[in-house]
């Protein structure tokens, strides 16, 4: 399920605002909701935990953030492009660490 792309689940562009992807999260949990479902109640709960799961991580500017660098990084990997560390270990580290 992680595997999965967030934006595609909530049905928004990668550059929606904030309150488009509650208004998306909040149109879809009513569509899916278990209850108006009695008959695919297994499938119902599952898009359910899906879109829960998505809007935990949109909802959240930070965590936003995150899983658009990584899925960015994923995407240059793919392409076969080099990724380039922040770290620089000489200026990075304390000279304690560097026996």
């Amino acid at each position: 399920m992680s595997k999965r792309d967030f934006y595609e689940i909530l049905g928004v562009q990668r550059d929606a605002s904030e309150a488009d992807i509650k208004k998306a999260y909040r149109k879809l949990v009513l569509k899916w909701h278990p209850d108006k479902h009695p008959t695919d109640r297994d499938e119902a709960e599952e898009r359910i935990r899906a879109l829960n799961e998505a809007y935990e991580v949109l909802g959240n500017p930070a965590k936003r953030s995150a899983y658009d660098q990584q899925r960015r990084a994923v995407e240059m990997r793919r392409l076969g492009k080099v990724l380039r560390s922040t770290i620089n270990i000489k200026t990075d580290l304390p000279r304690e660490c560097m026996l």
